[in-house]
């Protein structure tokens, strides 16, 4: 067996999307040689407890609305 060993924020989009593949990859593969091992990672250790407005954030995040809905766009296509 080999271990895999996966680093996820398990609200960002692109884990999931890689999160989905993954299982469908494995669900096709049944006699696939990995033992999964999930560890927890925060992609922004620095959003406040209470957290943000989402729009808002994304935005900054990505250089204005036209760069956040860019970069959603991309994860849409993709999922």
């Amino acid at each position: 067996m080999i271990k895999l060993d996966i680093l996820s924020d398990p609200i960002c989009p692109w884990c999931y999307i890689g999160k989905a593949n993954l299982d469908r990859a494995l669900q096709a593969n049944p006699d696939h040689p990995f033992v999964i091992e999930w560890h927890p990672f925060q992609l922004n250790p620095t959003m406040p407890r209470e957290g943000m407005d989402r729009r808002e954030y994304l935005e900054t995040k990505f250089g204005g609305q036209k760069g956040a809905v860019e970069v959603y766009g991309q994860i849409a296509r993709a999922a």
